[in-house]
């Protein structure tokens, strides 16, 4: 086997044996003192996938396959495929895919990782895009990242929070609303607020507001939301939901207006019918007592005639 000790009888630096899986075949004394068995039956196959080490060296061009790259420094325009880098610099413009990253520090330049675990990187004035790559931890000075079906975990510096201190959540609002927003993090290079996706303003300030008329709008259920946009390219949102309600607002009013009108009617109504009720209550009055003078005077003609 080759080593960095020895090449060994099948060296992998040569084209016949490079990039080739080697069957390999252990012996010795296991973690726990006992030694291994070399009974045929206890045998198990396994390969192992050379990778060549490239320490402390200049990478200028070309591709890299299946390498190990430790304290290497890549400049230009530089491929690397299936490789482990460990505290590399990049100055040119790399693509780095199917590989795993312990630290890379990017000067001056752009790096595009694709389908990679990262545990951290470092941007001084440069680009970096991550294409379904993880990273636990990246600090940007002067620098922008993209990210796409990607995971940052760690990242400095961190993300603005964003708060939306006006509409209330679940609010039902008519015509005029203010949206009122406040910002606090570092870099902010705009902040913008959207209607339901549709963006409306972008602001430079970290707090304000902005009035929309809600009349314009259908009634219905709409979500406002405020996104804080960094200088490295990075954001953060938050949202409220509300509902619109104009046309709701305008049936109660026109509702409340007909049961005005009819109430009023029903008390004009009752108001007459009550002066009649006293007219009629007069008349018999009126009628009752003519009844009673009538017999009075009746009865006082009876007594005459005896």
């Amino acid at each position: 086997m080759p080593s960095p000790l020895s090449l060994g009888n099948l060296t992998y630096f040569v084209t016949t044996y490079y990039g080739t899986p080697f069957d390999v075949y252990v012996s010795g004394v296991s973690a726990d003192g006992v030694p291994t068995t070399t009974n045929i039956s206890a045998q198990h196959e396994f390969y192992v996938l050379p990778y060549t080490e490239v320490r402390d060296q200049t990478i200028d061009a070309g591709l890299t396959y299946n390498a190990f790259l430790k304290n290497d420094v890549i400049v230009g325009n530089v491929t690397l495929i299936n490789d482990v880098l460990e505290n590399v610099t990049i100055v040119g413009h790399v693509t780095i895919a199917n590989s795993n990253v312990t630290s890379i520090t990017v000067k001056d330049g752009s790096v595009n990782i694709v389908n990679s675990h990262v545990l951290s990187i470092t941007a001084i004035n440069s680009s970096v895009s991550l294409v379904d790559t993880s990273a636990k931890y990246v600090n940007l000075t002067s620098s922008t990242i993209s990210l796409v079906n990607s995971k940052v975990i760690n990242i400095y510096p961190s993300l603005p929070k964003v708060t939306i201190s006006s509409p209330a959540p679940n609010s039902n609002v008519t015509g005029t609303l203010t949206i009122s927003y406040s910002v606090t993090g570092n870099d902010i290079s705009s902040v913008k607020i959207f209607l339901n996706g549709e963006l409306l303003t972008t602001s430079s300030s970290t707090s304000g507001s902005y009035t929309i008329n809600t009349a314009s709008y259908p009634d219905g259920t709409y979500n406002i939301t405020v996104e804080a946009v960094q200088t490295d390219g990075l954001s953060n949102s938050t949202s409220v939901l509300v509902n619109f309600a104009n046309q709701v607002s305008s049936l109660s009013t026109q509702l409340h207006s007909y049961v005005s009108a009819i109430n009023s009617s029903i008390s004009s109504t009752s108001s007459s019918l009550n002066n009649r009720l006293s007219t009629v209550q007069s008349y018999a009055l009126v009628g009752i007592i003519l009844a009673v003078i009538g017999i009075i005077i009746g009865g006082i003609a009876l007594v005459r005639r005896r």
